[in-house]
């Protein structure tokens, strides 16, 4: 270009025809599926291994859970059913009744003063202690103590009889005298497994006794 010469413009470029410029574009849009699909089959490849392998471990602890549940389970029944067992033997050998009348002929006095858990201004003897024991007959010994600050007439008495009289069919009467053949107190007991037909205890000077230990 001499300086006479004017400068022009370049000519824009003619555009591509519409039937080229389409298959172009779908010729791009199919490279970018191919890529975006290798894309996939790579990560697939690389990490479906391992996601199967996670699976595998998480149902493969699952199952070690429930097998460890299920022998913690049996193991749990087995302790308490020894447990059980050793309670229900506890419990026989406790509520057999060992008491017998000749045993009682042994007390004389006593070498020990128990102090009554809830009346406590009321004591008794060994003999008393053995029979509540070996006769189950502690509720007997409540049935004495108990009533003395809330019954006049029984309190009234310096000295007091109190006999248990056992039925066939495991009832009783409960009587409470002066000594003197002049009951003061009377008692039915729906039922009551003690092993004697009739046991008498002293009550005096707030101290519940054998009569063979006054």
């Amino acid at each position: 270009m001499t300086l006479h010469q004017k400068w022009r413009p370049p000519r824009a470029s003619r555009p591509f025809p519409q039937g080229v410029a389409a298959r172009i574009q779908g010729h791009c849009r199919y490279q970018t599926l191919n890529f975006t699909l290798i894309l996939n089959l790579v990560y697939v490849g690389a990490f479906l291994p391992a996601a199967l392998s996670i699976v595998a471990w998480r149902q493969g602890l699952s199952a070690l859970r429930i097998r460890f549940g299920l022998d913690l389970a049996s193991s749990f029944r087995h302790v308490q059913q020894a447990h059980q067992k050793e309670f229900n033997m506890q419990s026989d050998t406790q509520d057999k009744k060992t008491l017998d009348a000749a045993d009682l002929a042994q007390f004389t006095g006593t070498e020990q003063w128990y102090r009554h858990s809830i009346n406590r201004t009321v004591l008794y003897t060994d003999g008393a202690q053995y029979v509540a024991e070996h006769g189950g007959a502690y509720w007997l010994l409540d049935e004495i103590a108990l009533i003395q600050p809330y019954d006049k007439i029984v309190a009234a008495e310096e000295f007091q009889v109190w006999v248990l009289t056992v039925h066939t069919n495991h009832t009783a009467t409960l009587t409470c005298s002066d000594g003197n053949g002049n009951t003061v107190f009377t008692k039915e007991i729906e039922y009551t497994d003690f092993p004697l037909d009739a046991i008498t205890f002293y009550f005096t000077n707030n101290v519940i006794h054998l009569p063979s230990e006054y």
